[in-house]
């Protein structure tokens, strides 16, 4: 009974007993994989670029919605959180044998989890590529305004007409072709320009602040305390900072697998990335104030260097596409046919199938005209579920685990719930008048 607390107890210090949930060294002392692995660093760096993604540009939306200093506490309450149970995802899974998301979820519930978890990393990485085409639209729709002089008194189309119009065309142009491909690994370059976006991006919006600041009469925003969007801004945080779906793949990669290389990362990792989203949000948000729009990038006046930013975002956004496609695909394969045969084997007929009505419904729904907050939102929601609900009852489930864990899971899985359906009725009553209730939270 001692040993198998021991052995499935979460503990978060280094040097602590969580250092035995997790695979050991062979007797030689050399760890199986540790000359195929990645570096520490390199892993933590993507962990950062798995974090610190497309999405960025909704963050700075996050302070207007929830308030400055509600804003602040609620990233830095869900980045620990996150920290928290990305290692207790891990450490669940290795302790019972498994190595992925859906392996665990199925040995603890049965097929009603995996199904469960399916369903959900579905919701997130669709919601993902919805936010995408959403980006999209908005920036190229301004770089066609900009070059072709466009006024709304004197066009014949309207900024909708034209936003769907740049919608359908890159996705028939640009992003079809690649989703058309069967092997991912055709899309790597498209994270170094993801992650070169991103950077680029950041450096302008801080620099803005400091042109601004730097301005005679120039004042920044009333600090709030609170917003009217409390929950709606946990799910657009909770969309940026979950990674539970690649925290097994990360954790795999690393050189030698010892809970305190693990810990280390993911604590640099996170850290460096809440960092960066405070750095980034609180610039933009001092920017605008209560102006500031769910896409940042679309409130700065057009210039060549704003105009050139906006067209390497919508390049971005076209390459990231396949990405949260390819795993949109993969888990539809997996709820249909149990995942056989795979995506690489499969007959023509059937890759087609399932290709085609994938990408037709979400360029359908993103031509609606949805609101890139609540896409994230929802996205958002679903994320919460993944990070927040379901590992601390994997946890409770398949291990014995102390008093003070026992109420630290409980605590985690009854905020994500609450979470998670405030998120979404908040984004509902925002998007379509609807009265939950929660107006003004």
């Amino acid at each position: 009974m001692e040993e198998s607390l021991s052995n499935c107890s979460l503990v978060t210090e280094a040097g602590s007993d969580y250092e035995e949930l997790l695979p050991q060294p062979e007797r030689d002392g050399s760890y199986a994989s540790e000359r195929e692995g990645s570096s520490l660093y390199r892993v933590a760096f993507n962990f950062v670029n798995v974090v610190v993604g497309a999405g960025i540009v909704g963050l700075p939306y996050v302070f207007k919605e929830a308030g400055f200093c509600m804003a602040i506490g609620l990233m830095t309450l869900l980045c620990w959180l996150t920290d928290y149970s990305v290692r207790m995802l891990v450490s669940t899974g290795y302790s019972v044998g498994v190595h992925n998301y859906e392996d665990l979820m199925h040995k603890a519930f049965g097929k009603p989890g995996y199904l469960t978890v399916c369903s959900l990393i579905l919701v997130f990485d669709f919601g993902a590529i919805l936010s995408y085409l959403i980006i999209l639209g908005d920036s190229s729709s301004l770089v066609v305004k900009d070059a072709l002089g466009y006024t709304e008194e004197c066009a014949s189309v309207t900024c909708e007409q034209i936003e769907r119009i740049c919608i359908s065309v890159a996705s028939v142009v640009l992003i079809l072709p690649l989703c058309l491909s069967r092997d991912i690994s055709n899309l790597e370059s498209a994270s170094f320009v993801s992650i070169f976006t991103v950077v680029v991006i950041i450096l302008m919006v801080m620099a803005n602040l400091f042109t601004k600041l730097s301005g005679d009469g120039e004042q920044l925003p009333e600090i709030t305390v609170t917003g009217p969007g409390v929950f709606q801004a946990c799910g657009i945080i909770s969309f940026s900072f979950v990674c539970h779906d690649s925290a097994f793949l990360l954790y795999q990669t690393l050189g030698s697998k010892a809970s305190r290389r693990w810990t280390t990362v993911t604590h640099i990792s996170l850290s460096a990335a809440l960092g960066i989203c405070l750095c980034f949000s609180i610039s933009g948000y001092l920017t605008f104030g209560r102006a500031t729009q769910p896409n940042v990038l679309n409130n700065y006046d057009s210039n060549p260097i704003i105009v050139a930013m906006r067209v390497l975002y919508c390049i971005t956004m076209a390459l990231t596409y396949p990405t949260g496609f390819f795993v949109c695909r993969h888990i539809i394969n997996a709820l249909l046919y149990n995942g056989q045969p795979s995506i690489q084997d499969m007959s023509q007929r059937r890759y087609l199938m399932l290709t085609a009505p994938l990408f037709l419904t979400s360029v359908g729904i993103a031509l609606i005209g949805l609101e890139l907050d609540f896409v994230m939102a929802l996205s958002g929601a679903g994320a919460g579920a993944l990070a927040f609900i379901l590992p601390p009852l994997c946890r409770l489930r398949l291990c014995q685990v102390t008093k003070q864990e026992q109420i630290a899971a409980i605590m985690m899985a009854s905020f994500g719930t609450v979470m998670m359906l405030a998120c979404i009725l908040q984004a509902f009553e925002k998007q379509y008048g609807f009265s939950f209730g929660f107006a003004g939270f």
